[in-house]
């Protein structure tokens, strides 16, 4: 019989590896990187969502809370309370907008209990609240219509000593213990708070500018601005910068008052300087310091020539240190460009751009020809003069004297100064014995290699090396081509002492 030992039918393969369409290995991570991706830009959506849900919800708490607080803050200013409570209750929801006339009636209510005030001094808590309540003024001083009265009687009564000392409420050693945290109190207010730079915009608004001064017509101070000096300097009373830590306080508070206060702002420039000239109570070396760590601008050249005496040991450095701003005359160098709580200008947006820009130079112009004119006095060249002698004096003077160059074509022939150097044989020597000296480092020469001699070779110097070098050789030419005309042919061919001109 016929038998069949075939299939009738083709079986089915089955693959055990997975799918019979063959996956290249390329598309396989492209779709698993896609879906890994998909994943985690949904994570992203969602944590951004929770962080925007919570960011909402604590902001909309916190407006609650704040309504809350200043309804018990209502209440308890009906009828006599703790003024603790209300000290702390008003740093958690103050603002600026909403609760100026309750930061003006709690200052009121503390000036009128001091006492009070003053004898909690030494609790810790007493002192963060006497701290936030001064913040809090300060950061008011210049908001338009705020009352500016009880802001700057607070901070003059608790900036104090006296108002702690008085009475005998503290005792020798507490007595000790306060003055380092007066100085912590002033800085807080000047550097996180922007003190300074409040008084200079109050200034601007509340002080009438008294206009150039005239020759025999002093300019007269109003009452305000009086004040104003008063509060000012009540961070430098040797008082408050005592004790062991004085010197380092006043070189950080003298930073903030110079970069917050001077500025493009008249008042201060012919009313406020003139009386802190007067009134100057700090040592000549820590405002020096504070100086050298500020960058140069002609406001605060005035203030240096203004403040600081010139026989001070730093004086000529730091007057080398500002002598960039000489070779910009009449362009804005401001020191107080940096203010985080927003620029000065912004205060007159609305004045004729042009116009104002006229009125700036004008007052740089102004300004530096009242820094030059005390630079060039006689008492001042003379003092410069007598420290020519000395190394270290070399070259700052000759920045200075480089940079009175380029600032005014004739001036070997005005600048009481540079005519006076050119015509001293001891310093052009020592100047040019400098110049010989000077010289830059060399792989192939033991001592380095003259900077005049690179020169000659047409090198052009190192330039960590050039700058002051220029300035030297150039001082030097200068004073010389002035002093060569006036010497007589006996004097340059026949003169037997060596290193005479």
């Amino acid at each position: 019989m016929y038998s069949f030992e075939g299939d009738f039918r083709q079986k089915p393969e089955q693959a055990l590896g997975g799918a019979s369409r063959k996956v290249y290995r390329d598309d396989l991570l492209k779709k698993s990187a896609l879906r890994r991706q998909t994943r985690e830009e949904y994570r992203r959506q969602q944590l951004a969502a929770l962080r925007i849900n919570a960011c909402v919800r604590g902001f909309l708490s916190r407006l609650h809370q704040a309504r809350e607080l200043r309804r018990e803050f209502d209440a308890a200013s009906r009828v006599p309370g703790d003024l603790g409570t209300l000290l702390r209750s008003l740093t958690f929801f103050y603002n600026a907008d909403l609760d100026g006339q309750r930061l003006v009636w709690l200052s009121q209510l503390v000036l009128s209990r001091k006492e009070h005030v003053a004898s909690q001094v030494e609790d810790p808590v007493w002192r963060l609240r006497i701290r936030n309540l001064l913040a809090l003024n300060t950061l008011a001083l210049a908001r338009e219509g705020h009352p500016t009265g009880p802001s700057l009687r607070v901070l003059e009564v608790f900036g104090s000593p006296e108002t702690y000392a008085s009475g005998g409420r503290i005792s020798g050693d507490s007595a000790t213990a306060l003055c380092p945290w007066l100085q912590q109190l002033w800085l807080h207010l000047a550097q996180r708070c922007h003190f300074y730079p409040q008084l200079r915009r109050l200034l601007a608004t509340r002080v009438p500018d008294p206009g150039p001064k005239e020759e025999g017509t002093p300019q007269a101070s109003t009452p305000m601005a009086q004040a104003l000096v008063d509060i000012l300097l009540q961070p430098l009373n040797s008082s408050v910068a005592g004790g062991s830590e004085g010197d380092w306080y006043r070189c950080k508070i003298l930073e903030s008052l110079l970069a917050g206060l001077l500025g493009d702002c008249p008042q201060v420039v012919r009313l406020v300087l003139p009386v802190l000239e007067s009134r100057w109570p700090v040592p000549g070396e820590p405002f020096l310091r504070a100086v050298l760590s500020l960058p140069p601008s002609a406001w605060l050249l005035q203030a240096l020539v203004r403040l600081s005496s010139p026989r001070e040991p730093l004086f000529l450095p730091a007057v080398a240190h500002l002598t960039p701003c000489l070779g910009r005359k009449g362009t804005l160098v401001s020191a107080g460009g940096d203010m985080e709580d927003g620029d000065f200008g912004e205060m007159l947006d609305s004045k004729d751009s042009n116009g104002q820009m006229g009125q700036e130079q004008t007052l740089v112009e102004e300004v530096l020809e009242d820094a030059l004119a005390r630079l060039d006095s006689p008492e001042t060249v003379s003092v410069l003069v007598e420290g020519a002698g000395q190394p270290h004096n070399m070259q700052p003077l000759c920045q200075l004297g480089w940079a009175l160059l380029l600032m005014r074509p004739m001036a070997l022939h005005e600048c009481r100064l540079l005519y006076t150097l050119a015509f001293m044989p001891s310093f052009l020597r020592r100047l040019w014995q400098a110049l010989c000296d000077a010289r830059a480092p060399s792989l192939f020469t033991p001592g380095g290699t003259p900077l005049l001699q690179l020169l000659s070779s047409g090198v052009c110097p190192p330039g960590d090396v050039a700058s002051g070098f220029a300035c030297q050789l150039s001082l030097f030419c200068s004073l010389l081509a002035h002093l060569l005309p006036t010497l007589h042919d006996t004097e340059f061919y026949e003169s037997q002492t060596v290193g005479d001109p």
